[in-house]
């Protein structure tokens, strides 16, 4: 499986994720980097958890993944929470 379609496949979690991250850190200012390294974590765990089992070399995958995931966690948020001078 290539690095693109783990990505893809990831997408769903990464929303569940942003969501969960936004109800614990409500009412907290500034918090958004801390919401973005909290849903980083959880996806690296996941990640590591199902290609563990699966293959080896999942460090070297998640240098090329964490990148593109990092940019879906972005786009998630801006869809999703979009900055009150892009409305």
């Amino acid at each position: 499986m290539n690095y693109v379609t783990l990505v893809i496949r990831l997408i769903p979690f990464v929303i569940k994720m942003v969501g969960i991250c936004e109800k614990l850190f409500d009412g907290i200012p500034d918090s958004s980097a801390d919401k973005k390294a909290f849903v980083m974590t959880a996806v690296e765990g996941i990640f590591g958890v199902v290609i563990g089992i699966s293959t080896t070399g999942q460090k070297e995958l998640w240098v090329k993944l964490e990148p593109a995931i990092a940019a879906v966690v972005d786009a998630i948020c801006g869809v999703i929470f979009p900055h009150e001078e892009d409305k």
